[in-house]
């Protein structure tokens, strides 16, 4: 007997656990959650069976212990997961769900999707980006341009660029970064040396958007062209090139940058 008790607590037991009165203890038990047995007459609760149960759902917390639904997280993600990871909405997130055509299992009253199905539609996409893959991205983005930017550089419209990419990919490289696809700075920096039929736009008339006019400093820049820094630093000696300091910190117009070192 006291073996079995061991192994076992009372309805009150467990309901003091996850902090509950008599009422809402006995709804669970009646719910039939947990595995119970009969001892001397009285009903009592299977502890492995109740901490089975504790683990793959997440309504209930007990009082002192640690957080609920362990593995449940490991085997699934709730819409509120998926809407963080993305930086979506929970309703954008319920939207993504149903267009993508998930399987939706309702676990413990809620939504929930299989983590493993939902990590394969992940790898297999990239315009939802994670936190990580959007820092990951942010290192791409920077060395690189969009085509119409290409051309925004030359005074070139959207189509006058895309054909300009098209005449001379055998030299741009394209890369796809979040499903868009960008030309890399080191192989527009090659092509531009290669050829004397485009000019960047002069300095006076430098394209008036972001990222070109932004200031950036002398280390991005150089990460960005694929130059020494000291290349870079040399430019403070141009009295046309303009430079912002802040502290100790130099910054340089990215366009100014570019415009002088390709």
């Amino acid at each position: 007997m006291a073996a079995r008790e061991a192994t076992t607590m009372t309805v009150m037991e467990m309901g003091r656990l996850l902090g509950l009165k008599k009422t809402d203890s006995y709804y669970l038990l009646h719910k039939n959650c947990f595995e119970t047995v009969q001892v001397a007459g009285k009903t009592r609760v299977v502890k492995a069976s109740f901490e089975a149960w504790y683990e793959t759902q997440d309504w209930y917390r007990k009082v002192n212990g640690p957080a609920p639904g362990e593995k449940l997280r490991e085997q699934m993600y709730s819409i509120q997961d998926i809407a963080d990871m993305l930086s979506l909405s929970k309703d954008s997130a319920r939207e993504l769900i149903h267009r993508e055509g998930f399987l939706i299992l309702n676990v413990g009253g809620k939504f929930r999707v299989p983590r493993m199905l939902f990590d394969a539609w992940y790898a297999s996409q990239g315009r939802y980006r994670t936190a990580d893959d959007r820092e990951r991205d942010r290192a791409l983005l920077a060395m690189s341009m969009t085509v119409p930017d290409m051309g925004r550089l030359m005074g070139l419209d959207r189509r006058s660029a895309w054909k300009l990419y098209h005449d001379a990919k055998d030299t741009l490289d394209l890369i796809r970064v979040a499903e868009r696809p960008r030309i890399t700075m080191a192989s527009f920096r090659y092509w531009y040396a290669q050829q004397d039929r485009y000019r960047l736009l002069p300095l006076e008339s430098r394209p008036d958007c972001t990222p070109w006019n932004q200031y950036i400093t002398p280390a991005e820049a150089a990460s960005r062209l694929q130059v020494d820094v000291q290349r870079v630093y040399r430019l403070r000696d141009d009295p046309e090139l303009h430079w912002l300091k802040t502290g100790n910190a130099w910054f340089i117009c990215y366009y100014e940058a570019l415009y002088r070192l390709l």
